[in-house]
C-alpha cells in the first residue's frame, strides 16, 4: 500500500513535532553551554548566532506546517485532500533549503577553525555549499509556477535530485578534512613527546573526536540519503522525511554547539570532563579536587595515608585560533580515596 500525500504530511508533522521538542531541549542546553557554563576562554559569537538562528529557522517551519494542516482540518476541501502549493507551503519548502545551508557554513567554520583559518582549504566546501542551494532554490522557484503539485513533478525530479545529493559530497568533504586534520595534528604532537622523552598518555581525545564527527555527520548523512532516494523516485513519502529533515538540519549543528560549549569538542583535543588516568588505567586525585579512583582498588583496601606522586600530564588544547600547551600536576594521592 502506498502512501498518499495527505498521510505524508500527517505522519511528517508529528514527527516533526517529536523532533522539535527534542529540539529545544538541545537548544536550551546549547545557549547555556555557549554562555553560563562555557568552559571556552569567550564567548563563541559565531556558534551562539547561528544556534539562535537556526533554531529559529525550524521553529517557524514547524508553525507553518502546523497551521497549514490545522487550517485544513478546520475548513477541508470538498475533495478530502490537503490544499497544495500554497505560498505558505512554498516558504516552509525554502526554509528547509536554507536551514541544511547554514548548518553547512557552521560545519564550513569548523574546518576553516581546525586548519588554523586556511581560506583555500574551504574552497571546495564553499562552492558545493553554493551549488546546492542554487539548485534547490531553483527548484522551488520553478515549482511556484505549479501550485497545484502536491510533489515536485517528473520534470523537475533531476534537478531537485541534484540538489539533495549535492551535500552527501559536501558531508563527505568536511568530514573527511576535519579527521584527518584531528588526526594529523594528534599524531605529530604524540611523536613530538616521545621524542622528547615526556610522560605519554592514550590517545582517547583522537577516537572520542573523531567518534562524535561520525556520529553527528552520520545522522545527516542517513536522511539525506533517504530524502534523495525517495525524491529520485517522485515518492509521496518525500514530504514526510522532509519534515524530519528540518529538524535534522537543526539539530545536527546544535550537538556540536553543545560540545563546543562544555570544551569537548574538536577544539578542545584534551577530554576536560575526563579524569587523568595513567597507562595502567589508575586515576588521581588532584591538588585542585576531583573525583579519582583506582580500578583494581575497593575502598576500605588501604589506610588513609597521603602519598605524594610527581607526574605530570602534558595538555594541548585547541580553541580556534591556535593550538596551546599546558602541564597537569598530579600529587598529593589519598589512600583512603583510592
Amino acid at each position: 500500500m502506498t502512501i498518499t500525500p495527505n498521510e505524508s504530511s500527517f505522519l511528517g508533522l508529528g514527527f516533526e513535532l517529536i523532533l522539535y521538542g527534542i529540539y529545544i531541549v538541545l537548544f536550551i542546553m546549547a545557549s547555556l553551554s555557549l554562555t553560563v557554563w562555557r568552559k571556552t576562554l569567550r564567548v563563541q559569537k559565531f556558534y551562539l548566532f547561528f544556534c539562535f538562528f537556526l533554531f529559529s529557522c525550524c521553529t517557524i517551519h514547524v508553525f507553518i506546517k502546523f497551521r497549514y494542516m490545522f487550517k485544513d482540518i478546520e475548513h477541508p476541501n470538498p475533495n478530502g485532500t490537503l490544499e497544495a502549493g500554497t505560498p505558505a507551503l512554498r516558504v516552509a519548502d525554502a526554509l528547509v533549503t536554507l536551514t541544511d545551508f547554514f548548518g553547512e557554513l557552521v560545519w564550513i567554520y569548523r574546518v576553516w577553525a581546525i586548519w588554523n583559518r586556511n581560506y583555500y582549504i574551504i574552497i571546495l566546501p564553499v562552492i558545493v555549499s553554493l551549488a546546492f542551494v542554487s539548485c534547490a532554490m531553483a527548484t522551488i522557484g520553478i515549482l511556484v509556477s505549479t501550485p497545484a503539485a502536491a510533489i515536485v513533478p517528473p520534470s523537475l525530479v533531476p534537478l531537485g535530485t541534484s540538489a539533495f545529493a549535492v551535500p552527501l559530497a559536501f558531508n563527505f568533504i568536511v568530514t573527511t578534512l576535519i579527521i584527518g586534520r584531528i588526526w594529523y595534528l594528534g599524531r605529530q604532537r604524540h611523536n613530538a613527546h616521545l621524542n622528547s622523552g615526556q610522560t605519554v598518555f592514550p590517545r582517547s581525545y583522537i577516537w572520542e573526536a573523531m567518534i562524535v564527527i561520525v556520529e553527528s555527520g552520520g545522522l545527516y548523512l542517513l536522511v539525506q540519503f533517504v530524502l534523495m532516494v525517495l525524491f529520485a523516485m517522485n515518492h509521496p513519502a518525500q514530504i514526510l522525511v522532509s519534515d524530519i529533515a528540518t529538524q535534522v538540519y537543526g539539530i545536527a549543528p546544535t550537538l556540536i554547539f553543545v560540545r563546543v560549549g562544555l570544551g569537548n569538542a574538536v577544539e578542545s583535543a584534551d577530554n576536560t570532563g575526563n579524569a587523568p588516568r595513567t597507562p595502567n588505567g589508575m586515576r588521581f586525585r588532584t591538588a585542585a579536587g576531583g573525583n579519582f579512583s583506582a580500578l583494581d582498588s575497593k575502598p576500605g583496601d588501604m589506610n588513609a595515608t597521603i602519598l605524594s606522586v610527581p607526574v605530570t600530564k602534558t595538555v594541548m588544547t585547541h580553541r580556534d585560533e591556535e593550538w596551546s600547551g599546558g602541564t597537569l600536576e598530579l600529587k598529593d594521592l589519598s589512600a583512603s580515596d583510592l
